[in-house]
């Protein structure tokens, strides 16, 4: 299985031969957030209709940056996954938006695993959030950045295969903790963006990152 990982687009609208390529031999794609940079429905369903040109199958969730028109957006395209799972080819993905971020009646681990209760189907987990997880690589060098100990401590309860993030522009590339790779693709806006293989087991089997 072939995955494209986008995130912090920041409206830069998401258009390039490389990137175009990569999205017609994938499977899905995972957004982690930052769709636009406060930008209006209109704009960031431009951007996901375009991406959905070239590869159906796309799982996203909003950023700090994207607003509540974003999030009703991916809604009502059916691309998102907060607080809900999609299935690609037995990959069960689930996440949760940075658009709610502090003005949810749940946090983070609960929103995760009641997404994941009823789900039946899935050989393998993938988590896309727009925070990265606490303690990882990914959360960057800024003492401010330290990242979500909800995000993590689902994965280390739950394994996902892969934990998708985005926010810290600098930290891009992955990380490996138990079975478990911790990923940001690094930001569209900077025309950086990742794909990932999973094999026949929908185990990690490598990450090429693009700039």
């Amino acid at each position: 299985m072939k995955l494209v990982l986008l995130s912090d687009i920041h409206s830069r609208f998401p258009r390039s031969d490389e990137l175009e390529s990569e999205l017609k031999t994938a499977d899905a794609v995972l957004i982690s957030g930052d769709i636009t940079g406060f930008g209006s429905y209109d704009e960031g369903e431009a951007i996901i209709k375009h991406i959905k040109k070239f590869c159906k199958s796309v799982f996203a969730v909003g950023g700090n940056c994207d607003t509540f028109e974003i999030a009703r957006m991916i809604e009502n395209l059916d691309v998102s996954v907060h607080g809900q799972a999609g299935n690609a080819g037995g990959l069960c993905v689930t996440g949760v938006s940075g658009v709610e971020r502090g003005r949810m009646p749940l946090n983070f681990y609960d929103i995760l695993e009641n997404s994941i209760a009823s789900e039946k189907n899935c050989r393998k987990l993938a988590v896309i959030s727009h925070e990265p997880a606490f303690g990882t690589d990914r959360c960057g060098r800024s003492s401010s950045r330290k990242g979500n100990r909800n995000i993590r401590e689902f994965a280390e309860k739950y394994q996902p295969v892969l934990a998708v993030s985005g926010h810290v522009h600098e930290a891009w590339g992955s990380q490996k903790i138990g079975k478990t790779v911790y990923i940001n693709p690094g930001a569209w806006l900077e025309r950086r963006f990742a794909t990932v293989m999973l094999d026949n087991n929908l185990e990690f089997s490598g990450a090429e990152f693009h700039s």
